[in-house]
């Protein structure tokens, strides 16, 4: 009888670790987003050039590009180029989880240039400086922060050009990858749950049957 009850014990156990590893796996299914693709797509995007330019290398969108003004002649010799992530339906971000992405700074000719991460999630709102300096300044680097969905966020390119320079500015975003928070859908959640629970029942009726064989 013990040999019999240990068994039983055994046999629910592993069952339940099956569900709960289908469990699990179904939360972490959930795909990164990699590149300007899917939720982070192009279209999702609203490009502000100044005197600059602000592009996606089309078709690959795997790069986003800010450049400050080829060749400033007359002033104002300020600019100011950005790119806004307003997200479908300018919702931000649809889903909570973790923005990353590599970038490159070059300041080129100019007087003073800075690279900036700006965001907004709910009543909060934050600036991250990338980077900043004068002539001839080279850096890049990696950045990631968590959001909650609706979230939104974008990046600044400010230059203080010299006229009749052709070096201008740029600010170039890559690597970008979006990892959602893992959440079970309710949905599977439940039916698996229910499996398990009808699983459990006629697995435990049988055994009684052979018991009181």
């Amino acid at each position: 009888m013990k040999a019999n009850l240990s068994f039983r014990f055994c046999g629910r156990t592993a069952l339940q670790a099956v569900v709960l590893t289908s469990l699990l796996g179904a939360a972490l299914a959930m795909a990164d987003t990699l590149d300007f693709s899917g939720g982070f797509a192009p279209a999702n995007w609203q490009l502000l050039p100044e005197q600059g330019s602000v592009s996606f290398n089309s078709p690959a969108n795997t790069e986003l590009h800010l450049i400050g003004p080829a060749l400033v002649q007359t002033p104002p010799t300020t600019s100011a180029e950005s790119a806004l992530y307003l997200g479908p339906g300018g919702a931000g971000v649809v889903q909570a989880g973790q923005l990353s992405f590599n970038w490159s700074f070059l300041s080129g000719a100019a007087i003073n240039a800075q690279a900036d991460f700006n965001w907004l999630s709910g009543v909060l709102s934050g600036n991250s400086v990338l980077s900043s300096g004068g002539p001839g300044q080279s850096t890049s680097g990696n950045y990631s922060r968590d959001f909650d969905a609706g979230s939104q966020f974008a990046f600044l390119l400010t230059t203080d050009n010299p006229i009749g320079k052709d070096d201008p500015a740029e600010l170039v975003i890559s690597n970008f990858r979006f990892t959602p928070r893992a959440v079970p859908d309710p949905g599977s959640s439940v039916g698996l749950l229910a499996l398990a629970t009808a699983a459990l029942g006629g697995w435990q009726w049988r055994s009684s049957r052979r018991s009181a064989a």
